[in-house]
């Protein structure tokens, strides 16, 4: 009888092991609130795909401007693009890809993948790239109708779903 109960309670630990295995896989998923998903942007014009990872290039838009995908699988795709200047002009652009985790009205970001690229339309050999420079944040969220709220250190930058 002992070697019967010790071996349930083996396999049960076992069991719960694997089990608790699957819940750490899926812990981006079951998290994600399914008020995020989809796309959302800021600005006067961007679109997650304003970069493309396969050919490496970026499309220029005109105006400045910010997109944000998020997947129901907890995946994210972010871009951003900033232009300033009247004779030359300076731009900023971004990209990331990543998973989310949300929790309780906070969400982070863990980008897997980034790439910015400063440009300088005076001085064309001014051109920096830099690669997988993105590191973690952390933000609070509100979700009211069709704008998402991202605070964090008392900044809060609003995107409207589109």
């Amino acid at each position: 009888m002992r070697k019967m109960v010790t071996g349930l309670a083996i396999l049960a630990a076992v069991g719960a092991g694997a089990a608790l295995a699957r819940a750490g896989q899926s812990a981006t998923q079951a998290s994600m609130d399914a008020r995020l998903s989809g796309d959302w942007r800021w600005g006067s014009a961007s679109t997650v795909d304003q970069y493309n990872p396969a050919t490496n290039r970026f499309v220029t838009p005109n105006g400045s401007g910010g997109a944000l995908r998020f997947t129901s699988n907890g995946g994210f795709v972010q871009t951003g693009y900033l232009q300033t200047g009247s004779m030359c002009t300076n731009r900023i652009m971004f990209w990331k890809k990543g998973r989310v985790q949300v929790a309780n009205g906070k969400i982070r970001f863990l980008p897997t993948a980034s790439v910015r690229r400063i440009e300088d339309s005076c001085n064309s050999s001014a051109v920096k790239e830099t690669r997988n420079w993105a590191t973690a944040e952390d933000f609070a969220f509100a979700v009211s109708g069709s704008t998402l709220k991202l605070t964090s250190d008392g900044v809060t930058r609003e995107y409207d779903r589109r």
